[in-house]
This record gives structure tokens, C-alpha cells and sequence, in this order.
């Protein structure tokens, strides 16, 4: 299986199970089924930010992620282990950054810049206030000169 939709649903958190301690049906949440999915779609859910480490599982196939409408408020670690990862769509979540708090000033980005292979990001819908534009954070300049698709529509961004 590459592409799985499991949008709309009641999901809070994804979940690996190893093969012999795989509970008796088939429980959703346990991204160990998809071993070659390249496509996942987790839109409109709650999914705890923490769980999102088991996409770890999956991070040398997952080419496109959709978090859309999850109430994020963060970008999690793993998302730096998503190496084949090409579009990522953080839409209608609580993302933001502010310069009024220097410590996570530009968290938001820094934490993409580490996704080699990002093209197409989405950020819309979100609480971001800047664009990170200091000349010493070049790891933020460099994802976005990878990228050949934004979206910061509908942030707070002045």
C-alpha cells in the first residue's frame, strides 16, 4: 500500500506495534501496515504531536504528508528524519512564531529547514506573525530556496 487517507476520523495518535504484539484486528493508528506508503493523509484529526515520532518508521518512503486541521501547535523532531518527504501541508493548525519571544523565534522554520527534500509547504491558516529573514539563519534560507511551492495565506504576518 502507498497512499492512505485517514482523514476525518477520531485518530489522536499513531502507534507501532511489533508484529508479534500486534493487537487482534486491525488497528488504524499502527503506521508498522504501511511500510512502503508514500502518501499519507492525516487531516482533520487530533493527532498528538508526540506520536508523530513513529512516522519515523516510514521516513525513507513518506513523499507527501497532510496534517491539515490537527491543532499543532509545534513542529515535531522527527520531521528531520523525513528524508523523501516533497510536500507537507501544516494548513488550519496553531503554528506561530513571534519576535517577541526570542528563545522560539524562528522554531517554525528552522524546524523544516532540516527536510532535504521539501518542495511544497502550506503553512496557511496559522498564527505565524514573520518570515525569518536573518542573514544567520541559513539553514531557514537554504528550504526556502528548495522550495518551489509556499503558502502563508491567512497567518498574521505583517
Amino acid at each position: 500500500m502507498q497512499k492512505v487517507n485517514l482523514s476525518f476520523n477520531k485518530m489522536k495518535k499513531l502507534e507501532i506495534f511489533p508484529e508479534k504484539e500486534m493487537p487482534t484486528g486491525f488497528p488504524i493508528s499502527n503506521i508498522a501496515y504501511f511500510k512502503k506508503l508514500t502518501h499519507l493523509n492525516l487531516s482533520f484529526n487530533t493527532i498528538n504531536p508526540l506520536s508523530l515520532t513513529q512516522l519515523s518508521f516510514i521516513s525513507q518512503t513518506l513523499e507527501s504528508l497532510d496534517l491539515t486541521g490537527n491543532h499543532l501547535k509545534f513542529i515535531p523532531a522527527v520531521f528531520a528524519q523525513l528524508s523523501s518527504l516533497s510536500k507537507l501541508n501544516l494548513s488550519n493548525n496553531k503554528l506561530s512564531n513571534s519576535k517577541s519571544k526570542p528563545i522560539s523565534e524562528e522554531m517554525v522554520f528552522t524546524s523544516l529547514g532540516y527536510v532535504p527534500k521539501l518542495k511544497n509547504l502550506d503553512l496557511s491558516h496559522n498564527k505565524l506573525e514573520f518570515i525569518p529573514d536573518d542573514e544567520e539563519c541559513e539553514l531557514v534560507h537554504e528550504m526556502f530556496r528548495n522550495l518551489t511551492e509556499l503558502d502563508l495565506s491567512h497567518n498574521k504576518i505583517s
